[in-house]
């Protein structure tokens, strides 16, 4: 097949965004690949933590453990624990030990991560069509403005996408 009488490669690339530095293309999700990695690893992470953190320990005094074995393997929700006799004080006996909660600063970050990685990509809360902040629009001139905002990428690509295929169908027709 003779494609070189067309001055084009056998070949119809499709690329949203080229970049000039290299020959392949910046992929639609590439601006925002820091934040998915960040969030890839946190949470997991948080989820593990939050779950760990939220496990039981008791400690029990090794002389009255064998009283208390059964009523906290049972793990029954308002059940009634006979104290053994001879313990005065039953927090002497049994105390729960407490894992510190996991700080508010990670679910912050794992937020701001959230909402750069919506932003890189495109996909805000107008896009999914929620208003922001939970406010409504006070014209409609306003809501006409973010649609025609929130229009611009998918108008973007799907120009991009019917030159594409205009390229495909000129190289079907120089084969034909």
């Amino acid at each position: 097949i003779e494609f070189y009488r067309d001055d084009r490669w056998p070949v119809e690339i499709m690329d949203f965004f080229a970049d000039p530095d290299s020959s392949w293309p910046v992929p639609p999700l590439g601006p925002a690949l820091g934040e998915l990695k960040l969030l890839n690893f946190l949470v997991p992470w948080a989820t593990n933590r939050v779950w760990s953190s939220s496990r039981d320990f008791w400690s029990v005094a090794s002389q009255n453990i064998d009283d208390y074995r059964q009523y906290l393997l049972e793990g029954e929700d308002q059940c009634i624990i006979p104290c053994p006799i001879g313990v005065d004080d039953v927090r002497k006996a049994v105390q729960i030990l407490s894992q510190p909660e996991t700080r508010q600063d990670l679910w912050k970050v794992i937020e701001i991560a959230e909402n750069l990685f919506d932003k890189r990509t495109g996909l805000t809360e107008t896009a999914f069509g929620r208003n922001e902040n939970g406010t409504q629009n006070r014209t409609a001139e306003e809501t006409i403005a973010k649609s025609r905002a929130v229009g611009v990428r998918p108008e973007f690509m799907a120009k991009k996408v019917v030159a594409w295929q205009s390229e495909i169908a000129a190289s079907e027709a120089n084969l034909a």
